[in-house]
């Protein structure tokens, strides 16, 4: 009788339907909640951003925020709504913090190739020497900044 249980069982695994969740929730309607999380932390770090808060400020409260309300939330859909909030936050943060290293990396890169440049370049009265020091005028600024730092 153990194989009639099994096969019943995978049969209405199959059958069309509203699917739930572990929760009782419709998957659908979960998935809504979690983008409409996302979307709303999006949009008020935007806005927080334009009164002038730290991008990345904001950002991390809101995705500390996010998964509070994701791990404490009264309901499903409060805990969909933190889930959504925290990975769309998490997601900008993670963004902002690979730029500023591509950018640290782009100055450190561009500081050491003005380095060797300036060290390789013929004397300023050669006529043969191409461009003029005055196009590398925008490089010694960046090269002083990287050896600062």
């Amino acid at each position: 009788m153990g194989n009639k249980d099994n096969t019943e069982k995978r049969h209405r695994a199959h059958q069309p339907g509203e699917r739930a969740n572990s929760e009782g929730m419709p998957t659908v309607q979960q998935l809504a909640f979690t983008a409409a999380g996302a979307a709303g932390s999006a949009l008020l770090s935007a806005l927080l951003a334009r009164r002038g808060y730290a991008p990345k400020t904001v950002a991390g409260t809101l995705t500390a925020l996010g998964a509070d309300i994701a791990g404490v939330g009264e309901n499903h859909a409060f805990r969909a709504l933190g889930a959504g909030a925290m990975s769309g936050s998490g997601a900008q943060l993670v963004l902002m913090l690979f730029a500023e290293y591509e950018e640290k990396k782009n100055v450190a890169t561009g500081a050491s190739a003005a380095n060797g440049a300036a060290n390789a370049a013929p004397s300023v009265g050669d006529a043969a020497s191409g461009p003029s020091d005055a196009a590398n005028a925008n490089v010694v600024p960046l090269a002083a900044k990287a050896a600062v730092s």
